[in-house]
């Protein structure tokens, strides 16, 4: 037994509660922190295109909708250069309402999602329309990614949102 153990034997359980309170209490959590810290926030993405319209309206946000493939190759850079970006999914969490519908299959999509796709004469992917605050005034359409950085998709939505 070394003298650390034979000195927390002699001391009052009272006093061993309390260091045991003060390191699962305090020091515990305080580990816990660079962890926390590094994980990303997650792009809150509505479910379908009525309920991202009702929030957009609701909460008076730009409607972001993106028409993609799983298998795109530019879809997915797309996803991973500008959604997954710290800063876009800072600045959308706040700021825009987004839906994303898969356009593999148009016989399998939301009746509501294919025919805003109609609509707006959706061929290719990515397709990104973006709508005012009502959910209804198209103002931007763009096909495709060719590495745009977040920060300049993110001052051109600005700008929309202040028109």
């Amino acid at each position: 037994m070394n003298s650390f153990t034979k000195h927390l034997m002699k001391t009052p359980i009272i006093t061993t509660r309390i260091l045991a309170t003060l390191i699962c209490s305090v020091m515990l959590p305080l580990l816990t922190l660079p962890v926390l810290a590094a994980t990303p926030a997650k792009l809150e993405v509505q479910s379908d295109l009525a309920a991202a319209q009702k929030f957009a309206k609701e909460n008076k946000r730009l409607l972001f909708v993106e028409f993609m493939m799983p298998n795109c190759g530019h879809c997915q850079e797309f996803k991973k250069e500008v959604l997954s970006s710290e800063a876009f999914v800072t600045y959308a969490n706040v700021s825009l309402s987004v839906f994303i519908c898969d356009f593999t299959d148009d016989k399998k999509m939301p009746e509501d999602a294919s025919k805003l796709a109609s609509e707006h004469s959706v061929q290719y992917t990515p397709t990104i329309l973006i709508f005012d605050q009502e959910g209804k005034k198209l103002l931007l359409r763009t096909v495709g990614y060719q590495g745009t950085p977040p920060e300049k998709i993110i001052a051109n939505l600005k700008a929309l949102a202040e028109k």
